[in-house]
């Protein structure tokens, strides 16, 4: 992640000792520079039930070149299939290779390549700072709404979010928080219904990443659990994840239930 501070240059030639300091700043970027920006790496997500009908729209971001994207774990929830919309090309949904409801958030993947990551801010925001929330707006355009920083760490008890007052508009689950230099803060997962305006929850970008750390140190199987620690209560619907992975030519998966992998042939 990049933030303000200072360089320290030292020469390269050996035995010498000679070395300064150089104070840097980044260039904050204007609302229409970082929604032209995440135009390259925000999509929409949109999930369907098995007659074709769509089941819910909901945004997601390129986490690397050959298709990871991460989105909101709501939007699968009783899907059959869904695709991702990013630009002018639409992908169908290949795998899901993670997700934990806990936190709100699922990893898919597409075939794809060469596509433009999103840049990701690691260090943790700061209460105040301005922010913007970026997504697929009621599943008819791409929008940005502007706020700040409520609370750089609100207790959720399983979690940590980032609350703020940038707009959450129907469909932008799963899309980016991002700070004024455009970088990816957070994924905005839930925001206050009845009426209430400006007040959203973000996951931060790190805790987000936890799931791609589990996603590397699997063997491949595709696993589907509850949450990424404990998959003793199964909560996405089974059937919609079974007609899913067969309409992507998959055989078999692998569920964790009771403590126990259960295999179940397709």
């Amino acid at each position: 992640c990049n933030v303000e501070g200072s360089k320290r240059f030292a020469c390269s030639n050996d035995g010498c000792n000679y070395y300064y300091d150089e104070s840097y700043s980044l260039d904050e970027l204007s609302a229409t520079e970082i929604m032209e920006s995440a135009k390259e790496y925000v999509g929409c997500i949109t999930t369907y039930y098995p007659d074709g009908t769509v089941n819910k729209d909901a945004t997601a971001i390129v986490l690397s070149s050959d298709g990871i994207i991460l989105t909101t774990y709501f939007a699968l929830d009783h899907a059959s299939y869904a695709t991702f919309t990013l630009g002018e090309k639409t992908y169908d949904i290949v795998e899901i290779l993670a997700y934990d409801n806990n936190i709100n958030l699922a990893v898919l993947k597409i075939d794809a390549t060469d596509l433009t990551c999103a840049t990701l801010c690691e260090s943790n925001p700061v209460t105040g700072e301005k922010v913007y929330s970026i997504g697929n707006a009621l599943g008819l355009s791409f929008a940005i709404n502007e706020g700040i920083v409520s609370n750089a760490s609100l207790d959720g008890g399983d979690v940590i979010y980032i609350h703020h007052n940038a707009d959450l508009i129907s469909g932008f689950g799963g899309g980016p928080l991002v700070n004024r230099f455009g970088e990816v803060i957070g994924i905005n997962v839930r925001r206050l219904e009845a009426g209430y305006t400006g007040v959203g929850f973000a996951i931060p970008i790190n805790e987000a990443m936890e799931l791609l750390d589990e996603i590397k140190a699997r063997d491949g199987k595709i696993l589907l659990s509850s949450d990424s620690h404990n998959a003793a209560n199964l909560t996405v619907a089974f059937d919609a994840c079974i007609e899913l992975l067969r309409a992507n030519g998959f055989r078999s998966i692998v569920a964790l239930g009771e403590g126990k992998f259960k295999e179940f042939g397709i």
